[in-house]
């Protein structure tokens, strides 16, 4: 197999892929069933190769949040390549942030003009207020914040994770440094 690309400065090739596979035969153990022959192992290893580099996974960290749901699945068989795809995209949970729900009801109370105290677990959320404002929030119907509040929330998770919100965040008065462990350490 040959080297098909580099990740965060780690040359990405079968050494990589030999390390997740042992790790999905140990945790999947129908794995025989998805690769009878040792020829049809090395073909999925290729295959996954490619497919990390065509759909532009290149976080090994974001793999490693794919192993972890696996190791927690219930079915005994190895997931195809795009469900383990699917497995890596970290959720605002799985980086800390808290989950739609809690978010939404933080969101909600501290939109309130008769909450005198407010206080924001995660500068996502205050973020995410802030793009559709508390009088939006607080002035309009459930069935309209809710799902406005969700898109944007989504969005702003995903903008945070990718480090795209420091500069903004830092105007809203988050240190740098603050934000930085909160991404789990990423400094680009």
């Amino acid at each position: 197999m040959k080297d098909v690309g580099v990740f965060h400065g780690v040359d990405f090739d079968e050494k990589v892929m030999d390390s997740l596979f042992e790790k999905i035969v140990a945790i999947c153990p129908a794995f025989r069933a998805a690769y009878q022959t040792q020829n049809d192992f090395e073909n999925a290893k290729r295959e996954w190769l490619i497919g990390f580099k065509d759909v532009g996974l290149t976080d090994l960290k974001q793999i490693q949040v794919g192993v972890n749901k696996l190791r927690m699945s219930e079915s005994p068989f190895v997931p195809s390549f795009g469900q383990f795809v699917k497995l890596c995209q970290p959720l605002a949970a799985d980086m800390g942030m808290p989950a739609f729900e809690n978010a939404y009801t933080e969101a909600c109370k501290n939109s309130s003009p008769y909450e005198r105290e407010k206080k924001w677990s995660h500068p996502v959320i205050r973020y995410t207020v802030r793009q559709l404002s508390t009088h939006f929030i607080s002035n309009n119907a459930e069935s309209v914040v809710r799902p406005r509040f969700e898109k944007a929330y989504e969005d702003s998770c995903r903008r945070f994770m990718a480090g795209e919100l420091r500069e903004e965040l830092v105007q809203m008065g988050y240190d740098f440094e603050d934000l930085l462990k909160l991404e789990g350490g990423k400094d680009e």
